[in-house]
Order: C-alpha cells, then sequence, then structure tokens
C-alpha cells in the first residue's frame, strides 16, 4: 500500500510539472510567467498555513510538540516569504495588518467606535511560540491567520499585475530585507532573519530574471549583473548566517545600495515606465532616489504637507528665518522659537524641560532637536497633531509657550512695515492670507523642514563619498542593526520611528522612561504621554506612557535624552537600554514594548555604538542665524531688540 501511494504521488509530480512547464513555455512575457509563479505560491502558502493551524490545534490539545510546532511556523513563513515582496506591494493591509504585521495591538482605522485588534500573524507566532509559548493563543491565532491567507489569496489571484508594480516591488522588497530581515524586526523570537532574507532574495532574484531575455531575446548586461549581484549578495548571507557576527555594513555597500540603484537604471533601460510617470500623489519618499541614503530618499512635504514651492521660494525662505528668531511671536516679547531651539545647541535648549514664557517654572516635556524633525507623520512627543503647520499653532496659543491669541498676533505683525513687505514678497498671490494665522504657521513649518541633516559621516561613508569611517563606528552600526535590536525601532535610514520600507508611519513606543537614572532605586516617570493627548483613539491602554520614536541622527550634540530629559549622557542612554528599560529594572510597565530582557552589551559594544551614534552628526548650517530683526515701527524700544544668541 505504501509503494502505491509513493508511485500515485510520484506520477502527480511528474504530471503537474510537466504541465506547468508547458504553461510557461505557452507564456508569451514576464508578467505572466511571474503571475503564475505568483499564484502557485500563494496555493503554497495557503497549504503550509493549513498545517500550521493544524499542528497549533494539536499542540493546543498536546498531540504534538513545540518542535512540530517550530517546525511548522517555519515552513509556513518560509513559504510567506515566496510571496512577500509582491504581496506587501499590492495589498499592504492585509501584510501589515493580517499576515505579518508587529506582535503589537493596534486601532482599527477607519471605524466609528474605537475597535481594538489584538497582535495576530506571523510575527505575532513567531514570538509567542519562541518565547511565550501561550497554547491557546497560539491555536487561535493560526486559525485567524488561516482564513485571513484564503480571503488574501482570493482577492491577490484577481489582481493585475505589471512591469512596474514587479521592479517597484523589488526595489521595496531590498529595503525590506536590510531594515526589517537581517535586523531580527521580522523575527522577534526565532531570530531566523537572515535565513528568510535568502529566501526573499531568491524569490526576487527568480522574479527579475524574467527580463533577462527581453528585446528579441538579447540578454540585457545591466540584467546580467543585478541577478548576479543576487547570486553574490545569497552567497554572502549563506556563509555568514549568525545573527550576532552579520556584518550589516558590507552587506548593505556590497549588495544592498548596489541592487536598489541598478534595478532602477534596469527599469529605465528596459523602457519600463518609472512610479513618478504614472503616479504624481506625494509619496514619503522618492523613487527615483538611488540609495537609501540620499539626500533626498525621505519627502519632506509628504510629512509636513508644505507645498514644494513654499519650502524653496526664496521670499518665503527670508521671511521664515527671520519670523523663526524674532520674540515678536510670543505675548510679552521675550520668547522666540529659538529659545526652546537654539541652533547653537543642535536647535534644543539642553534643558531637561523647557523654560515657560511665564518663568514660573518649567513645560511638561524635554525640547527636541528640529533637525530633520519634520519627517514624522505625527509630531509632538504625544504624537497629538498630524500637521507640521498645526503643530506650530498649538505652540502660540499653549500659555506656558507664546501665549497668545493667533489673531492678535496677525494683527501685531501688520503694526510692523518690514513684515508687510516680508510677507507681500512671500505670499502676494496669495493676498488674504498675506498675514494670517495660515501664513504664519506655514512660513515657520516651512522654516523647520528646511532644517534637513543628511550629510554626516556616515552617510558620506554608506554613499561612497568618503572612506573616513572609524572602525568603533562601524562595529557600532552592526550592533545597533544587529544584537541590540536599536534598528527595530529606530529604523534606517531616519534612525527614528517612521517604518520601512513604505515609511508611510510613525511608531510611538512604552520603555518605561524613569524619573531620573536610577538602576538601583528607579521611579517610574508619571508622564502617561500618547493616551492623555486628547485624541479619542490614542486613549486606550497600550498607548500609556507611549512616546514618539525621535531620530538618533545628531544625538550626541543634542542631550538630554527620552521626552523627560531624564538621561543625561550617551552612556546613560545605553545603559537604561541594555537593562531593558524600566520593566527590566523592575518596575511595573504594563504593555512595554521594549523587550524587559537584558541586552548584555559590554562595556566596549556600549561605545562602539555611541561612536556610530556619534558619526549620524551634521553640523552644516547649525549655526545660521538671523541677528537684526524688523519688529515694530515707530516703537523706539522695539527697534533696539536684537536676538541674544
Amino acid at each position: 500500500m505504501r509503494k502505491l501511494l509513493v508511485y500515485i504521488v510520484t506520477i502527480f509530480l511528474f504530471t503537474f510539472c510537466s504541465f506547468i512547464s508547458t504553461q510557461h513555455e505557452s507564456l508569451s512575457n514576464p508578467t505572466e510567467l511571474v503571475t503564475l509563479a505568483f499564484h502557485q505560491n500563494l496555493d503554497e502558502l495557503e497549504i503550509l498555513v493549513e498545517e500550521l493551524n493544524s499542528t497549533a490545534q494539536n499542540y493546543y490539545i498536546e498531540k504534538q510538540d513545540l518542535i512540530d510546532l517550530k517546525g511548522a511556523l517555519s515552513n509556513a513563513r518560509n513559504s510567506y516569504k515566496k510571496v512577500e515582496f509582491l504581496l506587501d506591494y499590492l495589498d499592504r493591509e492585509l501584510s501589515t495588518k493580517y499576515l505579518n504585521g508587529a506582535p503589537l495591538p493596534k486601532v482599527e482605522e477607519h471605524v466609528a467606535k474605537i475597535v481594538i485588534q489584538k497582535p495576530i500573524g506571523l510575527q505575532t507566532l513567531d514570538e509567542l511560540i519562541y518565547i511565550d509559548s501561550e497554547k491557546e493563543e497560539i491555536k487561535d491565532i493560526a486559525k485567524t491567520l488561516l482564513k485571513h491567507v484564503r480571503k488574501g489569496k482570493t482577492y491577490l489571484k484577481e489582481r493585475n499585475i505589471e512591469d512596474r508594480y514587479i521592479f517597484e516591488a523589488a526595489r521595496y522588497g531590498i529595503l525590506r530585507v536590510f531594515t526589517l530581515g537581517v535586523t531580527g524586526f521580522d523575527t522577534p523570537g526565532s531570530s531566523n532573519g537572515i535565513t528568510e532574507s535568502i529566501i526573499s532574495f531568491e524569490i526576487i532574484k527568480k522574479t527579475l530574471a524574467y527580463y533577462q531575455s527581453q528585446n528579441n531575446n538579447v540578454v540585457c548586461p545591466l540584467g546580467t549583473k543585478v541577478i548576479r549581484t543576487f547570486d553574490n549578495a545569497i552567497q554572502y548571507m549563506e556563509a555568514n548566517n549568525n545573527f550576532d557576527t552579520f556584518n550589516r555594513l558590507i552587506f548593505h555597500k556590497a549588495y544592498i545600495s548596489i541592487l536598489y540603484r541598478d534595478i532602477l537604471l534596469w527599469q529605465k533601460e528596459l523602457g519600463i515606465e518609472l512610479q513618478t510617470e504614472v503616479d504624481h500623489t506625494n509619496k514619503p519618499h522618492n523613487y527615483m532616489s538611488e540609495s537609501i541614503f540620499d539626500l533626498d530618499f525621505l519627502n519632506a512635504t509628504y510629512y509636513t504637507q508644505i507645498a514644494q514651492e513654499d519650502l524653496y521660494k526664496e521670499e518665503i525662505i527670508s521671511l521664515e528665518k527671520t519670523l523663526f528668531y524674532d520674540p515678536i511671536l510670543s505675548k510679552d516679547l521675550k520668547m522666540s522659537c529659538a529659545s526652546c531651539h537654539n541652533p547653537n545647541q543642535g536647535f534644543t535648549d539642553e534643558l531637561p524641560k523647557s523654560r515657560t514664557s511665564n518663568s514660573s517654572g518649567t513645560t511638561k516635556r524635554h525640547s527636541p532637536t528640529l533637525l530633520n524633525s519634520a519627517y514624522y507623520g505625527q509630531y509632538f512627543w504625544d504624537m497629538r497633531e498630524y500637521d507640521l503647520v498645526r503643530q506650530v499653532k498649538h505652540v502660540v496659543h499653549d500659555n506656558l509657550e507664546f501665549n497668545i491669541d493667533f489673531l492678535d498676533l496677525a494683527d501685531r505683525l501688520k503694526t510692523s512695515e518690514d513684515y508687510l513687505a516680508l510677507f507681500k514678497n512671500a505670499y502676494g498671490e496669495r493676498d488674504k492670507y498675506q498675514i494670517s494665522p495660515w501664513s504664519i504657521s506655514n512660513s515657520i513649518a516651512a522654516y523647520v523642514t528646511s532644517l534637513s541633516s543628511w550629510n554626516s559621516p556616515f552617510d558620506e561613508y554608506m554613499k561612497g563619498n568618503s572612506k573616513d569611517l572609524s572602525e568603533s563606528a562601524k562595529r557600532g552600526f552592526n550592533l545597533f542593526m544587529g544584537k541590540a535590536a536599536c534598528g527595530t525601532c529606530h529604523f534606517a535610514p531616519s534612525f527614528s520611528g517612521i517604518v520601512p520600507p513604505f515609511y508611510q508611519d510613525s511608531e510611538s513606543e512604552v520603555l518605561g522612561v524613569t524619573m531620573t537614572f536610577d538602576t538601583i532605586h528607579p521611579v517610574l516617570d508619571t508622564d502617561l504621554g500618547r493616551i492623555s493627548n486628547g485624541r479619542v483613539r490614542d486613549q486606550v491602554d497600550f498607548f500609556s506612557r507611549s512616546f514618539k520614536t525621535a531620530t538618533v541622527r545628531n544625538a550626541a550634540i543634542t542631550p538630554p535624552y527620552m521626552h523627560n530629559g531624564s538621561l543625561n549622557t550617551l552612556q546613560e542612554l545605553m545603559h537604561f537600554y541594555n537593562k531593558g528599560g524600566g520593566a527590566g529594572l523592575g518596575l511595573n510597565v504594563p504593555h512595554q514594548t521594549l523587550s524587559d530582557n537584558p541586552l548584555n552589551l559590554t562595556n566596549t559594544e556600549m561605545t562602539d555604538i555611541i561612536s556610530f551614534m556619534e558619526s549620524l552628526t551634521d553640523t552644516v548650517g547649525m549655526t545660521s542665524v538671523v541677528t537684526e530683526l524688523p519688529g515694530f515701527r515707530n516703537n523706539e524700544k522695539w527697534n533696539d531688540r536684537k536676538i541674544g544668541y
């Protein structure tokens, strides 16, 4: 009977493969071949998730053991990696919410009431199976995953796949491997990120290989180079498949940066339409950039919603710089934007909490640097605002800051002939907005947006413009993106909470921040953060003590750290994370998103990570300030005022 079964299976596989081979021969273009392979891989994913679900149900009733479950999970995850780069491009919501999103609860969007979605999907199973082993939860999530795979497969098989989609998805897939794959973000429990990245690269290579023999079967040299680079990258990962020692810096310079650039060049050479030619909507990043570390990789206008022409118009630049340094903005004429964001101090004030306008004490939180502050989906530490222009309005109205009504401020500016002229030059074609709450906010927000900082020694090294990067900084980058797990929250290239590979969303984290740096008798900070920001949809328990994940760019020149300025040095910062945050220090921190397990970094390793963060310092343009201010005409007291920085 067993021999008969083997014979039947063998005949079936031979017939099936012959059928597929015939189908391949009858297909005339790469998109048909890619579509067929994608559908086959979706079928395989469904089968292996069915097996995972069956194993999870048996594990729950103790008919199968943990080894069986880990094997079933590995098979399902490996199968998912074969469809991920296209699936993620074609249906981002399916991938990030239901199949392979971060193992964190979420608030459902676009519904009338607050609905909490519990963590589900392959990432969550990876964490549960390898760390927590919660049998009932594993059983339920596996069942839910199968439902979403089946539903998603039905939809995806109806999607039309175009040449442009394939090349764009391939480039996003490259970014995903570098930022989420080899960093361990995708595999929080098993740490199988490098093995899975090999599978991702193999399928992207196989997909693009269909385009090698185009143009009357003439092999494209650039296509050959791309395929060869994929082969070399795969060999590198196979030979260095150790998560803690994997050299991510070499991996990027030798393979990621070349593939990301050359796939775009190949797309152009083949005459395949580019994203910028057919889709003119504002995107988070510039598809035409050739490196993740290019100056224009991220698109500031997407995040700030400030028109491109308002960022670079000379007349607006002149106005916005003047307003930023002018105490005319505050009710008592004593405080300017630069009071808390001094360019000589990295656009911070170096205080744990900033001084208030009425000198009665301090504000609630630390003033973060404005350098690269435009590149977030949400603003303020508690993420209460989605618009940089509206953030300015908060500062103007706040009784601890400028403490002035916007209409009163506009009337004040109108009494100055200098400002009347500046606003007319800047916004002359928009008469009713020449001096208004909108034009005031827009101009200041435009100046903040201009404070970009992407030419650090590290950036120059990664772009190949410089060989000057210390060995300590190189080791620190590999630790940051690997063993220390910093890069799973501070994502490249912004090293903030903007989530790759599409860079649309910003994350916040619960770290268990303490009142002061005290590892012996720590006291949990009382600031509740995001849950108390006034937004109804953020009033959920897992946002308690949650704060925006800020960039570590320029961290070396912008102390102190955390929302409350409780950590004074990068050494203190590293020790806090090395201990596992507040929960790792023994505090009760519900919903802490930072692992409470110690990182077990040595002092040398922490020093190396600090060296890497120091290499992210870019001081170009920081000391360019306005010292001569317009002020009020016919007001001797005001005319004599000069900014004191």
